[in-house]
């Protein structure tokens, strides 16, 4: 997901970000920063997917 997008969610009235899906649990952290949101839930229950 683009930084812009979540940035623009933040600014735009009217749009929400409601999830920020990211591998790399830093890039979803900032993602969710840039929305206004102050940090993030993390669900490993599907990373031993990523494995195979």
């Amino acid at each position: 997901m683009g930084k812009g997008i979540c940035l623009q969610t933040r600014l735009t009235p009217g749009l929400k970000l409601v999830a920020a899906i990211d591998i790399n649990v830093d890039a979803a952290e900032e993602a969710a920063k840039l929305s206004g949101y102050p940090g993030v839930l993390i669900n490993s229950e599907l990373f031993p997917i990523l494995d195979k």
